[in-house]
């Protein structure tokens, strides 16, 4: 997925890539309990995940407008 909310939710783990050519950039692993209720996506460990994720997207969307 594409969505950063749904990939924590789901995951056990998320992987971001590089711009082309689409390497393994990072892993971040989610250690949040399973099942999952919908209103875990408001606690603190899963908004901590999506700061780090949104950021390590944001950082590679800035190095691949500068090519």
């Amino acid at each position: 997925t594409h969505d950063i909310e749904e990939a924590i939710f789901m995951a056990s783990r998320v992987v971001v890539f590089t711009r082309r050519p689409g390497r393994i950039k990072s892993e971040v692993p989610v250690d949040l309990p399973h099942p999952r209720p919908y209103t875990i996506k408001t606690s603190p460990e899963f908004m901590d995940i999506k700061a780090r994720l949104t950021e390590e997207i944001r950082a590679e969307s800035m190095a691949a407008a500068e090519h």
